[in-house]
């Protein structure tokens, strides 16, 4: 077996920790995996080629919680591309609720069946690694440039401010929406002028 870790895309990085990739080229031992795969949340995908050398999809799901060992089996064929996110970023990223997938994975087909299937096909034409990578990052992305569009909305300062950031996730949110896309612009009755300094 063969492993590394992958730094995440900079659009990625406020939501992504890091990426770890194996490849299976003889038999995974789970305890000998990095202790970074323990308890945090995840996207895994689970990929294994067959001898015409045709990629199926054997796994595509996200776990709230440590992804447990059999999903880090390899067969000699085997890549496995493992995204851990940040605390509250899956749930928010693919809009599930946080206990549900806290309680019990989820099936990428059960969250969204068009997406997953579109997702599917497009592994199954990516042969290599680092396209199997392109493919999962422009998956993610998109889905984070799709919340980012909505929070603008949801965390406005007049929004935030009603509802007094009792959420941590919105609290969480908020933090990522001001520093990928800056903060939001005073409305024109807030706006005040700016201190001019003197050079004596």
């Amino acid at each position: 077996m063969k492993y590394w870790y992958q730094t995440p895309d900079s659009a990625l990085t406020a939501y992504v920790r890091t990426v770890l990739v194996l490849e299976g080229f003889s038999n995974a031992d789970p305890a000998s995996l990095p202790i970074v795969t323990n308890g945090m949340p995840a996207l895994l995908c689970k990929t294994d080629k067959e001898e015409s050398q045709h990629e199926t999809v054997q796994e595509l799901m996200l776990y709230g919680k440590s992804t447990p060992p059999e999903s880090w089996t390899l067969g000699t064929q085997t890549t496995i591309i493992a995204y851990f996110f940040r605390p509250f970023a899956l749930p928010v990223i693919f809009n599930v609720a946080a206990k549900r997938v806290t309680d019990s994975p989820i099936d990428l087909r059960n969250w969204n069946p068009h997406k997953a299937n579109a997702l599917r096909i497009q592994l199954t034409y990516a042969s290599t690694t680092p396209k199997k990578m392109q493919v999962l990052d422009q998956s993610v992305s998109t889905s984070i440039k799709g919340l980012r569009k909505a929070s603008l909305a949801n965390t406005s300062p007049t929004c935030i401010r009603k509802k007094r950031l009792r959420n941590p996730c919105l609290r969480w949110l908020r933090s990522c929406t001001t520093s990928l896309v800056g903060k939001p612009s005073m409305r024109t009755g807030d706006q005040r002028p700016s201190k001019v300094s003197k050079t004596i």
